[in-house]
């Protein structure tokens, strides 16, 4: 009985040294986005390739059992998490480009970036709407591996957006017309436009409503 018992003790002392609390994972626990990038930095991920991708749940899962299975004694598995938490500060700590858009929004850019970055879904297959955002952001963070290549992309999402936009409003109550223009007028409507600090669209409106409203009071 005293052999089971100092098994049962050493085993015991084994797991307290190896098996990190979960309180060492809370730096990410809640944070989708570094979660994300954690877990395709570790090679937690390659266990679900031959499987659906986790939403944040199963991905933090994943990580923590990563680490309870990786044949490390506890301080160097925390020297490991420390290194990743270094690397993140250093690399990872921006700003997030997609977190004040719309799931709306999130879907066209999704959409466009899998036209533009075909091999975006050899990477992240999300499952849902708000997974989708993390999912493009963990694009921009893991995949993009330049300030290059990070500075390009989002150059094109907002160009694609602001097209995106434009047609949704010029779709809302408007038409687009073709007319010709003399350069000189053309030159006279840009200084115009300049001094206003309006966009093109809203200033041809204004002015042709003030001038249509001019004209009423005079035949009134």
């Amino acid at each position: 009985m005293k052999y089971i018992n100092d098994f049962v003790d050493e085993m015991e002392a084994l797991c307290k040294d190896e098996i990190l609390p979960l309180e060492e994972f809370n730096w990410f626990r809640h944070d989708k986005r570094i979660c994300l990038w954690l877990w395709r930095e570790s090679s937690a991920y390659r266990g679900w390739r031959d499987h659906a991708f986790p939403d944040h749940r199963g991905r933090f899962e994943a990580l923590v059992e990563y680490f309870d299975v990786k044949g490390l004694g506890g301080n160097k598995k925390r020297e490991l998490l420390d290194d990743y938490k270094d690397d993140w500060q250093r690399k990872g700590n921006t700003e997030d480009p997609f977190s004040k858009e719309n799931s709306e929004t999130i879907n066209y850019l999704w959409n466009y970036t899998v036209k533009l970055h075909g091999n975006i879904n050899r990477y992240f297959s999300p499952i849902s709407d708000d997974d989708r955002k993390i999912c493009l952001t963990g694009f921009y963070d893991c995949i993009l591996d330049t300030p290059e290549k990070k500075e390009l992309f989002l150059r094109k999402m907002k160009s694609a957006l602001s097209s995106h936009k434009h047609r949704e409003k010029a779709g809302k109550g408007n038409i687009n017309k073709k007319f010709l223009l003399s350069l000189e007028n053309d030159k006279k409507l840009n200084d115009m436009i300049a001094i206003s600090g309006m966009k093109r669209d809203d200033f041809m409106n204004r002015l042709i409503a003030s001038e249509y409203e001019r004209r009423a009071a005079e035949f009134n």
